[in-house]
C-alpha cells in the first residue's frame, strides 16, 4: 500500500520543484568545452553540457542562454543571390575556424525537411562575441563578393 502513495508524491514533487537554471559562467564553460571538442582536445564524453540523443554535444542551449544574457550576439544572414557552393562554404568555415570570437556557425544544412526547387540561396547563422562585430562585417562583405562574381558569371 505504501508504494501507491510514493508514485503520486514523487510525481507532485517533480512537477512542482523548480528547474535549476545554469548561470552565465556555466554556459561559457560549455562553450569553451565545445570548442575543445570541435578541435579534438576532449571527447564527447568529457563534454559537460547538453547533448543530443546520440551523445553528441549540443551547444545551442548555452548560446541561447548567453544571447539572452547579452553576452553573445547572433546573426541570421541570407544572401538570396549567392548560391550554396563549395567556395562559399570553404570560405566561411575557414574564417570561423581561425576567428576566436566566432563561437559557432552553420549554414544551409543538407537535411532540410522541405526542399525547394532551384538553386538554394546561401543562408548562415553565426554566434559571436560582440567585440568581433568588425570580423562579421568583413565576412558579410566577402560573401557579397561571391554574389557579384556569380552575377558576372551569369552575364
Amino acid at each position: 500500500m505504501k508504494s501507491l502513495y510514493i508514485v503520486p508524491l514523487s510525481l507532485v514533487l517533480a512537477v512542482c520543484s523548480p528547474v535549476k537554471e545554469h548561470g552565465v559562467e556555466w554556459h561559457w564553460t560549455r562553450v569553451r568545452e565545445y570548442q575543445q571538442y570541435v578541435n579534438g582536445k576532449i571527447t564527447k564524453d568529457e563534454f559537460g553540457g547538453y547533448k543530443y540523443h546520440d551523445g553528441e554535444p549540443d551547444i545551442l542551449p548555452s548560446l541561447h542562454a548567453l544571447d539572452k544574457a547579452s553576452e553573445v550576439a547572433k546573426i541570421d544572414l541570407v544572401f538570396p543571390q549567392v548560391p550554396k557552393s563549395k567556395e562559399v562554404t570553404q570560405y566561411w568555415m575557414n574564417l570561423c575556424n581561425r576567428t576566436e570570437g566566432i563561437l559557432d556557425a552553420y549554414a544551409n544544412p543538407s537535411y532540410v525537411e522541405f526542399k525547394t526547387r532551384g538553386v538554394q540561396p546561401f543562408r548562415m547563422i553565426v554566434w559571436y562575441k560582440p567585440e568581433y562585430k568588425d570580423e562579421i562585417l568583413k565576412m558579410i562583405n566577402k560573401i557579397e563578393q561571391f554574389e557579384q562574381e556569380t552575377q558576372q558569371q551569369r552575364e
